[in-house]
């Protein structure tokens, strides 16, 4: 599957021609991009992607490989992950695996050596926009691919904490994140 052709069909028409990698198959979903230089792993772990197929336009991710303490929640809700460049052999102590190894784990299908700066534009341009990942673009259905931009109650609930977190400081409750979390644990333990 590695270097397996795959291609990204943009609702408006465009083609482009990648390689795979991370898990298998097809997805169709909203495409984005985000322009953040460091932070994949918070963008892949950040619930407000749910269901996205998400473009990074930095052109190198996964250096520093995938970290579970940079998580922002407990899984990633990301359907599909788009980047120009990846890195096979990433360096850091922290690095509990590699992105590849994080996308197949987790069924997120993984696009890579495209020109992410062209679909940036585009998307830019055009707009927020529906998107096919697959190995035929001739199997496309350009009439049928939409899907709602808007959530349902489904969604909301597979995003949605099951346990209520908070922190009590003896006068206050605070609801929780993960960044905050950590922040006070930090704080606790110098």
């Amino acid at each position: 599957m590695e270097n397996e052709k795959v291609y990204i069909c943009l609702a408006d028409g465009h083609i482009f021609e990648g390689k795979r990698f991370g898990a298998g198959g097809n997805i169709t979903g909203e495409l984005v991009f985000t322009t953040g230089m460091c932070g994949y792993i918070e963008t892949l772990t950040d619930p407000s992607y749910y269901g996205q197929i998400v473009m990074q336009t930095f052109p190198l991710i996964g250096n520093y490989g995938f970290i579970t303490d940079d998580m922002e929640s407990k899984k990633s809700y990301v359907s599909a992950y788009i980047v120009r460049e990846k890195c096979d052999n990433p360096s850091n102590f922290r690095c509990n695996e590699s992105l590849e190894e994080f996308l197949k784990e987790n069924g997120i299908i993984g696009v890579y050596d495209v020109d992410t700066r062209e679909i940036t534009k585009i998307i830019r341009e055009s707009g927020v926009m529906n998107a096919v990942i697959c190995s035929n673009p001739n199997d496309v259905d350009y009439d049928n691919n939409t899907l709602p931009l808007i959530f349902g109650f489904k969604d909301i609930d597979d995003i949605s904490p099951k346990q209520v977190s908070v922190i009590y400081d003896g006068e206050t409750i605070f609801p929780t994140s993960m960044d905050y979390l950590r922040s006070i644990i930090a704080e606790d333990s110098l």
